[in-house]
């Protein structure tokens, strides 16, 4: 399973990955296997593996990363608050 990117805040790590379903998730972690989740999820472009987020930065409550959505803009920077499961373009 692809890993593509990660970064640790606090007592936490954020990581995306390519799951067997060819999805492309963000998941959370303390370590534990009970304290790991998914947090976000984005179907795989199938015109495009490269696609998934990448750069995964934390900055106070916000999660960044870069991410092509397949819209035909290209990469273009994500957030998403820690605290809620649905992230957004911070610019189009």
């Amino acid at each position: 399973i692809p890993f593509s990117s990660s970064v640790v805040a606090g007592d936490r790590l954020y990581f995306a990955l390519q799951t067997a379903w060819d999805d492309t998730e963000i998941f959370v972690t303390d370590g534990t296997v009970a304290g790991t989740r998914a947090i976000t999820s984005f179907p795989r472009n199938p015109r495009d593996p490269h696609l998934a987020p990448s750069d995964l930065t934390v900055v106070g409550d916000q999660l960044y990363f870069s991410m092509d959505d397949g819209s035909g803009v290209g990469r273009e920077l994500w957030r998403r608050p820690l605290d809620v499961t649905r992230p957004v373009i911070t610019s189009s």
